[in-house]
Parts: structure tokens; C-alpha cells; sequence
């Protein structure tokens, strides 16, 4: 494996995810549009640091060339950064949990099978993990109708401001009907919960399940 190239890096998530590349050995470039914090953060965590604007595709290139695994840890809003890393064909891995974003790089797959590279979508616990979780469920019950993902919140993680931003600027109205109790497990009682948009449910029907039903549990404990 070759270089990996952390866009978003010194986020929060990035630098999770580069802490411990940098631990196992791998060669890895934090990137981001601020490229003097990116210099920063890296020097700290022990690997390199680049300027990558996602306004400036000027700035895409040098990074892009030493790279084969590019790891988006930031919601973009074009497929242009994707398309140039699929060109090249390296691989690319995408945390975002927004379906959007997903669905635009789901759309490159023409130029993945052409080029030989390799797209990984949903990486994460919800979308990720809920996702894998639903595939099974299918598999050991095909005759069901409907499922329901649940996110508990309050299990001791911490998030970096992007992803508190993202989280609130999804939140939609709610009607007192939509606050629904969902049990975690049998030996809890149930918790107050809401719809929330998360990626996996629009990815799962896409690809032929039956209705997914997404909650997002506000409860803290």
C-alpha cells in the first residue's frame, strides 16, 4: 500500500483515523484548505501535511499524485474531487453520512470499473455498520417487511464541531407524533427517539430492501 491521503485530516475524525495509520506503520498526508494547520497537526501526530483546497482543483494535484488511498473525511459537494482520485485510479473511502454525497460518487461507478479503482462508501457506524447490520437481518429474516435502524446516543464518544454542525443543520421539525419510544435491548426501558436523515436508509432502499425506518435516539445517558 501507498501513500494514504487524509482529506478533512485535521478534523476530528481525520485525525482519529490518521493516529492510528501513523501507529500501524502507514505513510500518510493530512490534507485540508488551511494547509499551515495541516502542517501543524501532522507534525504532531508524526506523518506529513499538504494544502488541499476543495475550491482550488489547481491545489488537487500534487497531493493526488503520491496517493493510492484517499480517505474523505468531509462532506463535499461535488463529485470533481471523487471523479480526479477514481482517474487516477486509486482508491477512495467515504465516511459521510450524507446521502447526497454518496449518491455522486455511487454515479462514478462507470469510471471505477474503467480506470480500476476502487470506491468504499459508508464507513462509519451509522451509515457502516447499520447498513451491514440490515444485510443480515434480511438474510435471516427475507420475509420481513420493514426495519428499523436506531442510534443511541450518550455511549461515551466525543465529536469534533463539523460533525455537531452537520448534526444539528439535519434535525428537521418535529411533530409530537414522530417522538416515538424505541428499546434498546431487552433489559432497557424504552427511549424517547426521532427520525433522523442518515445516509443508510436511502443507500439500503436503493439497493432493494424494504422500507427502512431511521431513528435517532436523543436520550442521554
Amino acid at each position: 500500500m501507498g501513500r494514504i491521503l487524509i482529506i478533512g485530516g485535521y478534523g476530528h475524525v481525520g485525525q482519529k483515523i490518521a493516529r492510528r495509520l501513523v501507529a500501524a506503520g502507514r505513510p500518510v498526508t493530512l490534507a485540508g484548505r488551511d494547509g499551515a494547520k495541516a502542517g501543524t497537526v501532522a507534525a504532531r501526530l508524526g506523518c506529513e501535511g499538504t494544502i488541499l483546497d476543495l475550491e482550488r482543483p489547481e491545489t488537487w494535484t500534487e497531493p493526488l499524485s503520491t496517493a493510492s488511498v484517499v480517505i474523505f473525511c468531509l462532506d463535499t459537494r461535488s463529485a470533481d474531487l471523487a471523479r480526479a482520485v477514481l482517474e487516477r485510479g486509486a482508491r477512495l473511502i467515504d465516511i459521510s453520512a450524507t446521502d447526497a454525497v454518496l449518491r455522486r460518487i455511487e454515479q462514478l461507478d462507470g469510471l471505477a470499473t474503467e480506470t480500476g479503482a476502487l470506491a468504499v462508501l459508508s464507513v462509519g457506524l451509522a451509515p457502516g455498520l447499520t447498513n451491514l447490520l440490515v444485510q443480515e437481518a434480511r438474510a435471516q429474516c427475507p420475509e420481513a417487511t420493514r426495519f428499523r435502524i436506531g442510534v443511541l446516543l450518550g455511549l461515551g464518544d466525543s465529536h469534533g464541531p463539523a460533525t455537531i454542525d452537520w448534526t444539528l443543520r439535519s434535525l428537521a421539525p418535529l411533530a409530537p407524533g414522530e417522538i416515538q419510544p424505541l428499546r434498546f435491548g431487552d433489559d432497557r426501558r424504552p427511549l424517547p427517539s426521532i427520525p433522523f436523515d442518515f445516509a443508510d436508509q436511502h443507500s439500503l432502499m436503493r439497493r432493494g430492501f424494504p422500507k427502512v425506518v431511521p431513528v435517532h435516539d436523543r436520550h442521554e445517558v
